[in-house]
């Protein structure tokens, strides 16, 4: 049982003390479930490896550029 799921069993046993666990469990079906995705491992992975993989990308884009202009500046060509 999950976290939300013993919330939820926790309220409407408390609702029952008032005799309110209708009202409660209809509030509870009309809420909507969040999840904070920002702090989930597996988002957080991803993340990380799109950072690396971008910084990876750039170094690569970096050190043609630097290629291309030594050989501009020795008058060669790529060919």
């Amino acid at each position: 049982m999950g976290d939300y799921d013993k919330v939820v069993k926790e309220i409407i046993t408390l609702s029952r003390i008032r005799e309110l666990e209708h009202q409660t469990e209809k509030q509870v079906s009309a809420m909507p479930i969040t999840y904070a995705i920002e702090i989930d491992y597996l988002y957080k992975k991803g993340i990380a490896a799109g950072l690396q993989e971008g910084f990876s990308q750039g170094v690569e884009k970096r050190a043609r550029q630097v290629a291309v202009l030594l050989l501009q500046s020795a008058s060669l060509s790529l060919e």
